[in-house]
């Protein structure tokens, strides 16, 4: 699949790629980057897209609504994550991961970082 998926244009200098959880290439590039140019990149990299595209797909086993932070297990339960307004921490409610909204305005990694914490088995 040597087709982007997306092609995202920004302020930035270079073109870099990337291979979503679900095996599609992304393609970022500066505003006024000509088309043709992007495509000549993408071809000489197909290499290394055909490998990373094959590394996820072999990985499929893995659940991929796991993978792209969908849900999480806990102690060998899948649990669908949901913003509450009333919750005061992250706590698990049946197969619901509450996680409070003062968490998710910290920010995406920060919010991922303690929901890791709380779902990791320490031994």
């Amino acid at each position: 699949m040597l087709h982007p998926a997306n092609i995202i244009r920004a302020k930035r200098k270079t073109l870099a790629l990337y291979i979503d959880p679900s095996g599609q290439l992304i393609v970022k590039a500066p505003l006024k980057y000509p088309d043709h140019k992007i495509f000549e990149f993408v071809k000489s990299k197909a290499d290394w897209i055909s490998h990373r595209q094959r590394q996820t797909t072999q990985n499929s086993y893995i659940n991929k609504n796991v993978a792209t932070y969908q849900t999480f297990f806990f102690l060998g339960t899948e649990l669908t994550p949901v913003v509450s307004t009333g919750a005061k921490q992250i706590t698990k409610a049946d197969n619901t991961l509450l996680i409070p909204q003062k968490f998710i305005e910290l920010g995406q990694d920060k919010t991922l970082k303690k929901i890791k914490k709380l779902t990791s088995v320490r031994r």
